[in-house]
């Protein structure tokens, strides 16, 4: 019985009542001997006997009730000596259909009486246990229609005989959640099994808050139950000790073992309320909202009424300040954890961030404070209620297993502690102490298990008592308090910030703070609109005491500092404003606040362009900077990537990649390096995103996906020969202008010989190269191991037309690695040659190329690279380029480079540091933040989205490379979309 609070005895189902309804008139005998009051003797009064002798007639009376099921009706017939004398209609469409009889399991008497019915629809009907003891029926049957001449009288005695004839349920319903001793003497746990066949309007609100308990290994099994709380902190695993001292009350006290102290943790960042709520709390929090500390005394005494044999928990939403918020209830639950007013036996606990100062300075010796600074617990709050569910029944069920004399052991074993501990610590051993270690003995002797060693007890008692005077002081949490609504409206952008300049104009009714260095000026009507809105301090006297005292408040003029400024008009005013530390803000915030120049451009999650952006960065506030791409834009979209080895180059060149696809352009890399294979690529994007989305060409494997030298043999001949001279110095670099005029002769003849439909092979254009001349040589020497190698390795047939619809809505990666290594520079050089003649024929669909490690391609002013940086912004092309190191703007890179309109610069190496400061006019002392980058810090010198302006606007940005495609959940989300 320790997982249930009811007991139901042997019954049948229900049932309806024989011929209910059944379209005849069938008659209902009682099947109960008639009360006494119903009648006389058994003699018949018309016997002559009695007539002769002038005895009084001796009549045997009683009712019968007869369901008339044409009309539906109950009828009443009153039989005397056997003949039926009257009959009188009662009710109409009326039939009890169960009854469930609640017993008190300590008395064992009747609590109340829940009756189902059926008048025209189903109703119940709560009868208490007086009235039904009673017979008094008919005034809780609220849609029971009588009938003309159906007295209240009859209609109890109907009722009372329709309740002998429906099915009975007889269920023990305990009044409140927690151990129960029952009149047999057996002790039971009370919980809510959630049961449906028991209304939950006689269940107790101490037991509907309480989660039901489930057997022993429902929801852990019991043998892993231990195996994860071993993992969790020592400072969790104290407050699951808490947790089953508090089931052990009702035993304890029986030995004087009882909290007379109110515990108090703290959270943090790495254990939260919600978490805390989980692990805490005897009641449900998913159903049943923990109360907090400011509802009011009669909420409070509620829930302390509620919880038996657990942990009635708090939370404290204000900033505790003692002089308005918190220190009355704060008094209140100290008192009740001495012995106050509540009924029920439990512990009481309080999660509170700032509560422990003035709950410590109003009675130390009666509060216990546990941090969780510094504490992880890194489990939703789903498994911290598993987990406490679980323990709860491994305890409940041991206890209530354990013979007497084991208990009387157990509790002799509890007596002993306090004089043993005593010795451990410079101070009385606190009722939380004996608390602990009477719930360690418990686990050690009879779950074959502890919680926490006795050295990690002694250590975290030891921590909490030299840590229970060191909380945050009450100026320090007016402060914070502010400081935080502050801090959330400059998010918000409900308060506007402006740096303080020369002839700054300022409106002096607008919610704004005028920045001055490390220190900001506000107006004392936004102090006090502020503080309104606080949990604390409701008085600007009360801040600026508290801003005083802590040294962060600069005034010169009482509590004030004046500023000249200009109104809107540009005439002059003097304003005395409160000027404040600024460091009191959320770091964030700070950092914001002082790159105020910089704020147009990050964007919340509401305020990005729906279409044709792409993210670049993102801030500490999870905001996002980036750029509208258009094809008509001013702006080209080039970008030129630089950084050191694992500074993240390969990743953003992928994120951008993912990007691009997205916006329905066609992306094309070129790769003879390592950074684009597949595994690569996998741990840059996910590799749900890379099998759906990227198609690989490996050249040495697959050959040459299209055909280079494949031009439009239908335009004039100087036309073919200028695209097939464009192809071919693409991979050999700059000829001589004795060699350009020999290589035109030569296309010339050679186009002249071919047919138009058939394909020029490499073996063609060496063939027209056979004389003897010095420049036929030399034309020979720089083509020919370019062209035998791409004949050995092969060219497809293909346009790139047709590679496109060949890889719809894919990123095509061409790699030119291992094999073909001599020649792979050469091949991209004379494939995006190829490419980009293409994309100038068809420029409908925006085209991003991809090239990494830069410095290894034809950088000449007739290469192909160079071409597109300069001419691809009309043909919709975009050009994207990663070097190692980063190239000044006067090398021939850097030239090329600096058309790029966005440089993403990453950790720069260390031969590059003096080059990126000076690309980015930083001071040299300015300089060191390069060598303090990590990976994923970014600088980036571009253009970017204004939210004022709604269009790109040069800046310099810097902080985390902005993902777009993370892991595989996002990348199925991408894919889904």
């Amino acid at each position: 019985m320790y997982d249930s609070y009811y007991s139901i005895p042997d019954w049948e189902q229900p049932q309806m009542p024989f011929g209910f309804n059944s379209g005849y008139p069938i008659h209902v005998s009682p099947s109960f001997t008639p009360p006494p009051c119903w009648g006389g003797t058994e003699s018949n009064p018309f016997s002559r006997q009695n007539v002769t002798q002038r005895i009084p007639e001796m009549k045997n009376c009683w009712k019968t009730y007869d369901l008339d099921a044409l009309q539906n009706t109950w009828v009443e017939t009153q039989v005397v000596n056997g003949s039926p004398r009257k009959r009188t209609p009662l009710t109409k469409g009326f039939t009890v259909l169960q009854v469930i009889v609640i017993t008190d399991p300590v008395t064992g008497s009747v609590r109340t009486a829940e009756i189902s019915y059926c008048a025209d629809a189903t109703y119940t009907a709560h009868i208490p246990a007086e009235d039904y003891r009673n017979g008094r029926y008919s005034k809780h049957f609220d849609h029971v229609h009588r009938l003309p001449g159906c007295t209240k009288s009859q209609a109890d005695d109907l009722i009372g005989f329709l309740l002998t004839q429906a099915p009975t349920i007889t269920l023990t319903v305990f009044p409140r959640q927690g151990f129960i001793q029952q009149a047999d003497g057996l002790v039971v746990f009370a919980a809510n099994p959630n049961v449906s066949q028991i209304p939950q309007d006689v269940i107790s609100e101490s037991q509907r808050v309480r989660p039901p308990l489930s057997d022993l290994n429902a929801v852990i099994p019991s043998g892993n139950l231990w195996q994860v709380v071993d993992t969790l902190d020592p400072a969790i695993r104290l407050l699951l000790l808490q947790r089953v001292g508090s089931l052990l009350l009702f035993w304890l006290e029986s030995i004087q073992v009882r909290l007379y102290s109110l515990l108090i943790v703290t959270p943090s960042i790495g254990v939260n309320e919600i978490q805390l709520g989980a692990l805490l709390s005897t009641n449900d929090t998913q159903l049943h909202r923990i109360p907090g500390l400011e509802s009011s005394r009669k909420a409070l005494l509620n829930e302390l009424n509620l919880v038996w044999d657990g942990i009635a928990v708090f939370a404290d939403s204000s900033l505790a300040d003692e002089s308005n918020k918190i220190e009355e209830p704060l008094r209140f639950l100290i008192k009740e954890a001495g012995g106050g007013t509540g009924n029920g036996r439990s512990s009481i606990a309080l999660i509170s961030r700032f509560a422990p100062y003035t709950a410590l300075r109003i009675a130390a010796e009666n509060v216990l404070s546990v941090s969780m600074e510094g504490v992880t617990l890194d489990l939703d709050c789903g498994i911290v209620r598993q987990i406490v569910q679980a323990l709860d029944s491994v305890i409940i069920h041991t206890v209530l297993h354990i013979p007497e004399h084991e208990r009387r052991k157990y509790l002799e074993k509890c007596k002993a502690l306090p004089p043993y501990w005593q010795q451990f610590f410079d101070r009385p051993v606190s009722d939380f102490a004996v608390l602990y270690m009477s719930a360690d003995i418990f686990l050690r002797d009879y779950c074959q298990h502890s919680l926490l060693s006795s050295d990690e007890l002694k250590q975290q008692l030891d921590a909490i008592y030299q840590a229970s005077c060191s909380a945050v002081s009450v100026d320090q949490m007016v402060i914070q308090d502010f400081a935080s609504i502050l801090s959330e409206s400059i998010r918000n952008g409900v308060i506007a910030a402006v740096q303080k300049q020369q002839r700054v104009q300022v409106d002096p009714d607008q919610d704004m703070l005028l920045i001055d260095g490390d220190n900001f000026y506000i107006r004392g009507e936004l102090i006090d609109t502020i503080l309104h809105s606080a949990q604390t301090a409701h008085m600007r006297s009360r801040l600026l005491a508290a801003l005083r005292q802590s040294d962060l408040l600069r005034a010169t003029d009482g509590h004030t500092k004046p500023i000249q400024v200009y109104d809107l008009s540009g005439k002059s005013q003097r304003l005395y404003w409160y000027c404040i530390d600024a460091s009191i803000l959320d770091a964030d915030v700070l950092h914001r606040l002082h790159n105020i120049d910089s704020e147009p451009f990050w964007l919340a999650q509401d305020e990005v362009p729906e279409s044709d952006f792409v993210p670049l960065l993102r801030d500490e506030s999870d905001r996002v900077a980036g750029r509208m791409i258009r094809q008509l834009d001013a702006d080209n979209s080039h970008v030129y990537i630089t950084g050191q080895s694992g500074a993240g180059k390969s990743y953003e060149e992928c994120q951008l990649m993912a990007k691009m696809l997205s916006l329905g352009h066609h992306a094309v890399v070129f790769d003879n390096s390592d950074s684009t294979t597949y595994e690569a690529m996998c741990d840059n994007l996910s590799k749900v995103f890379v099998d759906a989305s990227v198609a690989f060409i490996n050249v040495e494997n697959d050959g040459i996906p299209i055909d280079i030298f494949r031009i439009d043999r239908t335009a004039s001949k100087p036309t073919q020969k200028k695209a097939l001279r464009g192809i071919l110095t693409a991979g050999v670099g700059e000829l001589s202008a004795p060699q350009k005029n020999r290589l035109s002769s030569v296309l010339s003849e050679m186009l002249d010989l071919i047919d138009i439909e058939e394909p020029i092979r490499p073996c063609d254009i060496l063939a027209m190269l056979h004389e003897d001349d010095a420049t036929y040589e030399s034309l020979r020497n720089r083509f020919e191991p370019l062209l035998e190698d791409i004949d050995a390795l092969g060219m497809a047939s293909h346009s790139w037309d047709e590679v496109f619809q060949q890889n719809t809505g894919k990123i095509i990666v061409i790699r030119t690695a291992s094999g073909c290594a001599e020649h792979g520079d050469q091949l991209i050089d004379m494939m995006l040659a190829s490419l980009f003649s293409y994309q100038k024929e068809t420029p409908g669909v925006q085209l991003d190329i991809f090239v990494d490690e830069l410095q290894n391609q034809n950088l000449s002013t007739d290469s192909p690279i160079h071409q597109i940086l300069k001419e691809g912004r009309k043909y919709g092309v975009a050009f994207i380029g990663a070097t190692h190191d980063f190239y000044p703007f006067n090398t021939e890179l850097g030239k090329i480079m600096s058309k790029a309109d966005t440089q993403i610069i990453l950790r720069p190496t260390p031969n590059s540091s003096n080059a990126v400061a000076a690309n980015l006019r930083l001071k040299k002392g300015d300089a060191a933040c390069l060598d303090t980058m990590q990976r994923g810090d970014a600088i980036i010198k571009g253009c970017f989205y204004s939210k004022s302006e709604h269009r790109n606007i040069p800046c310099t940005l810097s902080g985390q490379l902005a993902s777009f495609i993370r892991n595989d959940v996002d990348a199925n989300a991408q894919q889904n979309s």
